[in-house]
């Protein structure tokens, strides 16, 4: 494989890690929605944040109290994954490797997560429940893609290392 070639391969890997961009817009659209609704029915954002929203919510603070500490938590996370996604566009294989795993740890608390704690409401469709575990496989699969991409691209390279040597 030539140079211009892994180049090219690499590219399109950055191109592709947009998708850890997304998870952070979309857990800020999340929080925005919960804002406006006062509920967590809408639930496309981070799993560990629907917790910890729900927690909040639970407690006797004042309604400005709660929706501050959702806010700050949910840009917490948002600005973990920013870095993490500008880290992992720049190429470096160990931001995937951690943006891989707190996204798996995510999806196993959503299987942990009470039902309570979703402020479910009588609106509340299966539509709601289904669709953040099926967001957050869609994105785990991607990012196994992304994976093996970054890996295909590492052996690329150390292949064309190995062949212009001889």
């Amino acid at each position: 494989m030539s140079r211009s070639e892994i180049r090219d391969k690499v590219k399109k890997y950055t191109q592709k890690t947009s998708v850890i961009f997304w998870i952070s817009i979309l857990n800020l659209i999340s929080f925005i929605i919960i804002l406006f609704k006062n509920d967590l029915t809408y639930t496309l954002g981070f799993a560990s944040n629907i917790l910890i929203h729900g927690l909040i919510f639970k407690t006797n603070l004042n309604i400005f109290t709660k929706y501050l500490l959702s806010f700050i938590f949910s840009l917490i996370f948002d600005i973990v994954f920013l870095i993490l996604a500008f880290n992992v566009r720049k190429g470096k294989l160990k931001p995937l490797v951690i943006t891989f795993i707190i996204y798996c740890i995510d999806t196993l608390i959503m299987f942990f997560i009470p039902r309570n704690l979703y402020l479910l409401n009588e609106k509340s469709s299966i539509y709601n429940i289904l669709t953040p575990y099926a967001v957050h496989f869609v994105v785990i699969g991607y990012l196994i893609y992304l994976l093996i991409f970054y890996n295909n691209i590492v052996k690329a390279s150390a292949f064309n290392k190995n062949n212009n040597k001889k």
